[in-house]
Protein backbone atom coordinates (compact mmCIF):
# COMPACT_ATOMS: atom_id res chain seq x y z
CA UNK A 1 0.00 0.00 0.00
CA UNK A 2 2.83 2.36 0.88
CA UNK A 3 4.47 1.66 -2.50
CA UNK A 4 1.22 2.44 -4.35
CA UNK A 5 0.92 5.86 -2.74
CA UNK A 6 4.56 6.64 -3.48
CA UNK A 7 4.13 5.74 -7.15
CA UNK A 8 0.83 7.62 -7.33
CA UNK A 9 2.34 10.75 -5.78
CA UNK A 10 5.40 10.58 -8.03
CA UNK A 11 3.20 10.08 -11.10
CA UNK A 12 0.94 12.98 -10.13
CA UNK A 13 3.90 15.32 -9.63
CA UNK A 14 5.30 14.28 -13.02
CA UNK A 15 1.95 14.81 -14.76
CA UNK A 16 1.33 18.18 -13.09
CA UNK A 17 4.84 19.39 -13.95
CA UNK A 18 4.57 18.29 -17.56
CA UNK A 19 1.03 19.65 -17.79
CA UNK A 20 2.03 23.11 -16.59
CA UNK A 21 5.02 23.20 -18.91
CA UNK A 22 3.07 22.05 -21.96
CA UNK A 23 0.01 24.21 -21.33
CA UNK A 24 2.12 27.32 -21.17
CA UNK A 25 4.20 26.44 -24.19
CA UNK A 26 1.82 24.80 -26.67
CA UNK A 27 -1.79 25.29 -25.67
CA UNK A 28 -4.07 23.41 -23.37
CA UNK A 29 -5.57 20.66 -25.53
CA UNK A 30 -2.87 19.75 -28.02
CA UNK A 31 -1.29 16.30 -27.63
CA UNK A 32 2.44 16.66 -27.12
CA UNK A 33 5.57 14.57 -27.00
CA UNK A 34 6.90 14.16 -23.46
CA UNK A 35 9.92 11.86 -23.82
CA UNK A 36 10.79 8.35 -22.76
CA UNK A 37 11.60 9.33 -19.20
CA UNK A 38 7.83 9.56 -18.67
CA UNK A 39 7.56 5.84 -19.50
CA UNK A 40 10.06 4.94 -16.78
CA UNK A 41 7.79 5.77 -13.84
CA UNK A 42 6.54 2.25 -13.08
CA UNK A 43 4.34 1.09 -15.90
CA UNK A 44 6.77 0.17 -18.67
CA UNK A 45 10.06 -0.69 -16.97
CA UNK A 46 10.49 -3.96 -18.87
CA UNK A 47 9.90 -2.31 -22.25
CA UNK A 48 12.15 0.64 -21.46
CA UNK A 49 14.98 -1.62 -20.28
CA UNK A 50 14.69 -3.67 -23.47
CA UNK A 51 14.59 -0.51 -25.56
CA UNK A 52 17.83 0.80 -24.05
CA UNK A 53 19.75 -1.88 -25.96
CA UNK A 54 17.95 -1.37 -29.28
CA UNK A 55 19.20 0.37 -32.42
CA UNK A 56 16.32 2.84 -32.06
CA UNK A 57 17.71 4.18 -28.80
CA UNK A 58 20.95 4.95 -30.63
CA UNK A 59 19.39 6.08 -33.94
CA UNK A 60 20.63 9.66 -33.69
CA UNK A 61 23.95 8.88 -32.00
CA UNK A 62 24.76 6.34 -34.71
CA UNK A 63 24.45 8.84 -37.56
CA UNK A 64 26.25 11.83 -36.05
CA UNK A 65 29.69 10.84 -37.32
CA UNK A 66 28.65 9.31 -40.65
CA UNK A 67 29.79 10.79 -43.92
CA UNK A 68 26.18 11.23 -45.06
CA UNK A 69 25.10 13.15 -41.94
CA UNK A 70 28.24 15.29 -41.93
CA UNK A 71 27.68 16.20 -45.59
CA UNK A 72 24.09 17.20 -44.74
CA UNK A 73 25.37 19.23 -41.81
CA UNK A 74 27.95 20.96 -44.00
CA UNK A 75 25.15 21.96 -46.42
CA UNK A 76 22.85 23.00 -43.57
CA UNK A 77 20.35 20.25 -44.40
CA UNK A 78 20.96 17.96 -41.41
CA UNK A 79 17.36 18.53 -40.35
CA UNK A 80 16.38 16.16 -43.17
CA UNK A 81 17.74 13.38 -40.95
CA UNK A 82 15.80 14.41 -37.84
CA UNK A 83 12.39 13.10 -38.97
CA UNK A 84 13.63 9.50 -38.91
CA UNK A 85 16.46 9.61 -36.38
CA UNK A 86 14.74 11.56 -33.56
CA UNK A 87 11.34 11.60 -31.88
CA UNK A 88 8.68 14.16 -32.74
CA UNK A 89 10.84 16.48 -34.84
CA UNK A 90 8.81 19.46 -36.00
CA UNK A 91 5.89 18.56 -33.72
CA UNK A 92 4.66 19.93 -30.39
CA UNK A 93 7.05 18.91 -27.62
CA UNK A 94 9.27 16.98 -30.06
CA UNK A 95 12.96 17.09 -30.90
CA UNK A 96 14.46 20.55 -31.37
CA UNK A 97 18.18 19.89 -30.93
CA UNK A 98 20.44 17.80 -28.70
CA UNK A 99 20.90 20.50 -26.08
CA UNK A 100 17.23 21.52 -25.76
CA UNK A 101 15.56 18.11 -26.09
CA UNK A 102 18.15 15.38 -25.44
CA UNK A 103 15.44 12.85 -24.47
CA UNK A 104 14.17 13.01 -28.07
CA UNK A 105 17.58 12.51 -29.73
CA UNK A 106 16.65 8.91 -30.62
CA UNK A 107 13.72 7.02 -32.05
CA UNK A 108 11.85 6.73 -28.76
CA UNK A 109 8.57 5.16 -27.72
CA UNK A 110 6.54 8.08 -29.02
CA UNK A 111 8.01 7.79 -32.51
CA UNK A 112 5.83 4.69 -33.01
CA UNK A 113 3.15 5.16 -30.34
CA UNK A 114 2.43 8.85 -30.85
CA UNK A 115 2.63 11.75 -28.40
CA UNK A 116 2.51 10.53 -24.80
CA UNK A 117 1.08 13.51 -22.95
CA UNK A 118 -2.53 12.29 -22.88
CA UNK A 119 -1.38 8.78 -21.94
CA UNK A 120 0.57 9.86 -18.86
CA UNK A 121 -2.16 12.33 -17.89
CA UNK A 122 -4.86 9.61 -17.93
CA UNK A 123 -5.77 7.99 -14.62
CA UNK A 124 -3.66 4.85 -14.09
CA UNK A 125 -6.74 2.93 -12.94
CA UNK A 126 -8.63 3.66 -16.17
CA UNK A 127 -7.05 1.06 -18.46
CA UNK A 128 -9.45 1.76 -21.32
CA UNK A 129 -8.57 5.46 -21.33
CA UNK A 130 -4.85 4.67 -21.09
CA UNK A 131 -5.07 2.32 -24.09
CA UNK A 132 -7.19 4.78 -26.07
CA UNK A 133 -4.47 7.43 -25.82
CA UNK A 134 -1.82 5.27 -27.50
CA UNK A 135 -1.63 4.71 -31.22
CA UNK A 136 0.62 2.52 -33.30
CA UNK A 137 1.89 4.50 -36.23
CA UNK A 138 1.65 2.01 -39.11
CA UNK A 139 4.00 3.82 -41.46
CA UNK A 140 7.34 2.25 -40.61
CA UNK A 141 8.31 2.39 -44.27
CA UNK A 142 8.43 6.19 -44.16
CA UNK A 143 11.86 5.81 -42.57
CA UNK A 144 12.84 2.24 -43.36
CA UNK A 145 12.72 2.72 -47.14
CA UNK A 146 14.97 5.78 -47.24
CA UNK A 147 18.15 3.78 -46.67
CA UNK A 148 18.24 0.29 -48.14
CA UNK A 149 20.07 -1.19 -45.14
CA UNK A 150 17.41 -0.33 -42.54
Amino acid sequence: MKSFFGVAACSMILVIGISITLKTSIGQNEPAYVGDSSCLVECHKKEVNSFKESIYNKAFANIKDTELYLSHKEKGTEKDCFKCHTTGYGKKGGFIDEETTPDHAKVGCEACHGPGFEHIAANANNTAKKKATITLIPYCTICHVIHSDT
